[in-house]
């Protein structure tokens, strides 16, 4: 739970931020504070709970700022004045146990179409019968890309994948990454890079059973697309020289802001 503080720089605020410094910068455990007087929408939200965990990885971080641009500040003890809004750490944070697919039924699109049978809507209709009929399929391009709108913003803690149950064709969902962030995913022919990294994998295609990822930075990832995109060729596969994107379910678990 954070206690918020109201701005202000009269003299008595200025007394209870000093002797919150005085008394908990130091102890593990103490209860988490918040100066601020940011805006309270799902964005910044999830803009403060990604600043705050790094302020609490670096041991010499004692508060923070952030601005809608993305800007994160960790600030020095010497940093923090009353005269301005910023948060204190330590900033104490909950991460829920994501039990709901937040993509089934939601907007989802491809870099291209393979075939008008194979449509990106394929990979959130919650059937898990994956034959290779039930897919979504891109065409053969350099960068395939698969994305989803969640609709809202979610802190994504998970997202697994079925890949096709044609084990002749399982080596095609190889190299790539899984990214979220608010950034709606349009452009062809290009490497994403504009949205925060989920996790990725590395070489030859997934098995046919579902493999699970998990956003594996130290801290939260949240936005509203979350996107899939081979990245490199595979040298070592059967087809070295084409990328094929196709999957038959994506489950992406998470939370809304």
């Amino acid at each position: 739970m954070l206690l918020l503080l109201s701005y202000s720089t009269d003299f008595w605020d200025f007394v209870i931020l000093s002797t919150f410094i005085l008394q908990n910068f130091g102890d593990s455990v103490a209860s988490s504070c918040t100066y601020t007087k940011h805006n309270n929408d799902a964005a910044s939200r999830q803009q403060r709970l990604e600043c705050g965990a790094k302020c609490n990885l670096n041991i010499s971080c004692y508060g923070f700022t952030f601005y809608p641009s993305n800007d994160c500040n960790l600030l020095h003890l010497g940093d923090l004045l009353p005269d301005a809004p910023y948060h204190i750490k330590p900033l104490d944070i909950w991460l829920q146990e994501a039990t709901t697919n937040v993509a089934e039924g939601a907007l989802a699109t491809q870099s291209t179409l393979y075939h008008s049978s194979f449509q990106a809507s394929m990979c959130v209709d919650g059937r898990l019968d994956c034959g290779h009929s039930l897919i979504s399929h891109t065409a053969n391009e350099k960068f395939p890309w698969w994305s989803v709108d969640l609709g809202a913003i979610y802190t994504v803690r998970k997202v697994v994948i079925w890949n096709t149950q044609h084990t002749g064709y399982v080596h095609r969902l190889h190299d790539f990454e899984i990214r979220v962030g608010n950034v709606p995913v349009t452009e062809v022919g290009k490497r994403l890079t504009a949205n925060p990294l989920c996790s990725k994998h590395v070489g030859g295609g997934i098995t046919i059973e579902p493999v699970t990822f998990v956003c594996d930075q130290p801290y939260p990832v949240g936005g509203r697309y979350v996107s899939i995109q081979i990245i490199q060729y595979c040298s070592g596969c059967s087809e070295p020289t084409q990328n094929y994107l196709h999957m038959c379910e994506v489950k992406v678990y998470g939370y809304k802001m």
